[in-house]
Formats: structure tokens, sequence, C-alpha cells
């Protein structure tokens, strides 16, 4: 008797105080899957489950063993095979208790957009479709692929769009940028703008004003965001106080950020830091690569600056032909022609039909130096870049209580507001005329270009005969022209005007 009430005892101590174990099971989504979907794996497990550990495999391999347990119970993988899947999951508990599940997900048909494209896209280099895709014969674009998924996002954000702007394409184009240290950066920006048609510059970009400005006017910039790890900065954020980036890696730039911080709009629209890639809107977690999706997120323009970026400036200024905006590139600037590079070729143009991306006047305009002297042109921070002669003229992008900001063919930054005058662009045409000596229009004769409507007035240049221009103004036996990128006085005789009658 006394045997059997311990025994009783016994079997409800064990009822009492043995784990319960309920039951892990998996969900996967969509179902049935093709080859190129993304799979969500979902682990539904009772409370007090601490950890798990995925193990995945087809009937002829294991596609991955995991061996250390993972906290995210919400991930994902891509399908890369038209077989069946078989993915086991251990959950681990704070009682040290385990429990299994396992589900199979076979696949069948092939996914016709595996890879999204578009100017919005937002690649992950972590989530299982790059690992065999080969980025040179020793490496893949899952491991060493970062300069080349951003120099896709930017091509695909100027426009570019078909097959040789997809990573797997590029990654094979340009195999040859990558050496043992990993992508030559400036190499892959430096070639591939050869055949893309954007600019870019030897050297790296370090004023965050000026980094801001180029943004403003359309430009990119692919900038090594950590060390081993290249990101692209896109744009700037809605308040133009942070720039925008967008990163196939998170995961790395998390894990090895330094002096920085990752920021996202939260939904009233404030920045809210964000310390771990888990706190990101959208955090999607890979457990096979140990990495999360591609992000778009915000950061100070100061930390990009620290690091230096390298510019990727698309087309800026366009021609509006009919109903065809037409990318021209800028030779000469004028009031009320421009010399342009359409399709390679020199053309003159109306001023008026031009736009230029990053203009924030109301109204298009440009503007000429006042001074008799060269004016010194200086960057975002301050510092002096270059300078401009007297009479030169420039296109404004915007105009400030103290500065200009300014472009030319070949520069741009800032002036003094005292430096320079404004000038509307002119809708109405142009009267043409072209520079001459005695009634000749030939030959190597130079003419003298004034300051001011007198032969006293300082000679700010000389051009030939033959020399097109647009006559702009008149006084005292002078006209007032444009040509060669500046707007001086020519005496009337030196001219031979449209009508070919000399006033």
């Amino acid at each position: 008797m006394k045997k059997a009430f311990f025994l009783l005892l016994l079997l409800l101590s064990l009822i009492l105080f043995s784990p319960v174990l309920a039951d892990v099971s998996i969900s996967a989504a969509p179902s049935p899957a093709r080859v190129g979907d993304e799979v969500l794996i979902t682990v539904n497990a009772p409370e007090g489950a601490v950890s798990v550990i995925y193990d995945l495999s087809t009937p002829d391999r294991h596609v991955y063993k995991g061996r250390k347990p993972d906290s995210h119970f919400i991930t994902a993988f891509r399908l890369r095979a038209q077989t069946e899947y078989t993915l086991s999951v251990t959950v681990q508990f704070e009682d040290r208790h385990k429990e299994t599940a396992t589900i199979r997900i076979p696949v069948s048909g092939v996914n016709p957009s595996p890879v999204p494209v578009g100017p919005d896209v937002i690649y992950s280099q972590k989530d299982g479709w790059w690992n065999n895709k080969s980025y040179t014969t020793k490496n893949t674009l899952e491991n060493a692929g970062c300069a080349i998924f951003t120099l896709s996002h930017a091509l695909q954000r100027m426009g570019f769009t078909g097959d040789d702007v997809l990573p797997a394409t590029m990654g094979k184009t340009w195999a040859g940028c990558l050496g043992k240290e990993g992508t030559r950066n400036e190499q892959l920006i430096t070639l591939a703008s050869q055949v893309y048609r954007y600019t870019t510059e030897s050297e790296l970009w370090t004023s965050a004003r000026d980094i801001a400005d180029a943004l403003k006017s359309g430009a990119m910039f692919s900038f090594s965001i950590v060390n081993g790890h290249i990101a692209l900065v896109s744009g700037l954020s809605p308040d133009g106080t942070k720039a925008r980036i967008v990163d196939s890696s998170p995961s790395a730039t998390f894990e090895r950020i330094k002096n920085g911080s990752v920021y996202y709009l939260d939904q009233d629209g404030a920045f809210t830091e964000a310390k771990t890639p888990e706190e990101m809107p959208g955090f999607l977690w890979y457990f096979e690569n140990a990495g999360c999706n591609g992000m778009e997120y915000y950061m100070d323009l100061s930390y990009i600056a620290r690091r230096g970026a390298r510019l990727i400036r698309p087309p800026w200024l366009f021609r509006q032909s009919g109903d065809q905006r037409i990318p021209v590139t800028l030779v000469q600037v004028g009031s009320s022609l421009c010399q342009v590079l359409q399709d390679d070729q020199p053309v003159t143009v109306p001023s008026a039909e031009l736009s230029w991306t990053g203009r924030e006047t109301e109204t298009p305009c440009v503007a000429v130096v006042r001074k008799k002297k060269r004016i010194v042109l200086k960057s975002g921070e301050g510092k002096r870049i270059g300078s401009l002669p007297a009479c030169s003229l420039m296109l404004v992008m915007e105009i400030g209580e103290k500065s200009v900001r300014i472009r030319t063919a070949e520069l741009s930054g800032y002036v003094s507001v005292e430096d320079v005058e404004i000038i509307p662009v002119s809708a109405a045409p142009p009267r043409a005329a072209t520079v001459a000596l005695n009634g000749s229009v030939s030959g190597r004769a130079a003419v003298k270009v004034r300051y001011g409507p007198s032969q006293k007035e300082k000679t700010i240049a000389e051009w030939k005969t033959g020399t097109q221009v647009a006559i702009t103004g008149q006084q005292d036996g002078f006209f007032q022209v444009e040509g060669n990128g500046l707007r001086g006085w020519i005496a009337e005789a030196y001219l031979l005007l449209e009508t070919g009658d000399q006033e």
C-alpha cells in the first residue's frame, strides 16, 4: 500500500513539474512555390522559445545545415531549384528542452521575373539568389558584389533597363574590376561611365554641402559606407538634411559601422535612429546567409563626407524639342543662345529650350560676372575651387542672400551675389551677327571684345572673324553681344548683322 502511494506521488510530481511539451509548427508562403520565389517562413512556437536552428535540404544535398542558434522565428530563403525542399527546425526553450518540426516545400515551375527591376529596386546580397552567381571564377556576387549591386541600383535609377544592368550580367561584364582586396570601385565606376555616359571624377567628394548640392542636381554617389562594403547615396531626405542610402547588405553596415548613425522616417515623419537592422521597418532575415534584406534609409551628410564619395552624375541638362526631352552636354552659356553637344555633335540652341535638374529659381536664369577681373568660385564648404573670368556667363541653380550656386560646362559651386548680375533667360529669338573685319568674315584677324561700350574700356577677349554672336543690347556705337561663353561689347563696325547690312 505504501509502495503504491509512493508511485502515485511520483507520477503526480512528474505531471506537475515536468515541462509541458507543445507542438512547434512551420508555415511557408507562397504555396505552391516556383524557382526564384522568396519563401517566407514562420516558426510557430509556444511561450518560452528562445532560439531556433534551421536545417534546409533537397533530396540531392544539404543546402544549409544550421549549427548556431538563431533568434529569428520569422525568416526567408530563395528557391533556386525545381525540386522539393525539406526545412527542419529545432526550437530551444528557456528550460533547455528542445522540440523539432519539419515542412516540405515542393517547387514546380519558374518565376519569370525572379529579379526585380526598375528605378526603385533594392537588391539583397544575402537572400540566397546570388550565392551561385559568379563574380570571377573565385567569387560570387553574394560574397563580393556590393559595388556591383550599388552600380546596378544607380543605373536603374537613371532609367536604364535591360539585362546589361542586372547584377548577374554586370558581375560577368566587370569581373576584371575584382581584385584580392575586393572591387576596385574607381575602376568600375570609370569604365561603366564610358558605356552609360554619366560623369564621374577620380577624386572623392569630401564636402557635405557640395555632396548635398550635387544630390539636388540629380547626382548620386558610390561610397565605402563601412570598411569592406559599398553602398549608394541616391538622394536627399524630404527635408534636405540627410542623405538617402540604398544598401544591398545592411547587416554588414550595422555590424561594422563606427562614428555614424542609421535613421528611418517614422509614421510622424521624424527621423528615428536604428541601432540594429531588426529595428528597421520591413526587416526580413535570411537564415541561410545570416543577413537581411536590402534597405533604403538615411545617414548624416557629414558621415558620407568623412568617408569620401565617388560621383555618379547622370545627364542634368536637357533640350525640349517638340515632345522629346533630350539630354545634352553644356559647352557654352548664353542668355539667348547656348552651345551644347547633342548626340556628340555641337549644336547652338535657344536657351529657352533648355532645362536643368537642380534649378531652384522660379524662372531659368543665367549669371554674368560683373567685375573687370576674375572672381572666385567656392565649394559649399567655402574652399576656393576655381575662378571665372570677367564677363563670363553661367547657369544659375539657386540664389541665396550672399551667394549664387552656379554651373558652367566644367565647374559648379558658389559665387558671391555682389560679383554677378542675374539675367532671366530670353524667350525671344535673338538677333544674330558675325564678327567681321572690313565686311569679311573669313581670315585670321581678331576683333577686341570690351568690358563696356567704349574704346577706352578694358579688353576682355579677342574673337576671330567668323565668330557667331547673339546681340543683347546697343549703346554708343557698340553692340552688346554674347558668344564663346562671354557677354561683352564690340564696335558695330566689326559686326556683320544677320540681314547683311551694317548699321
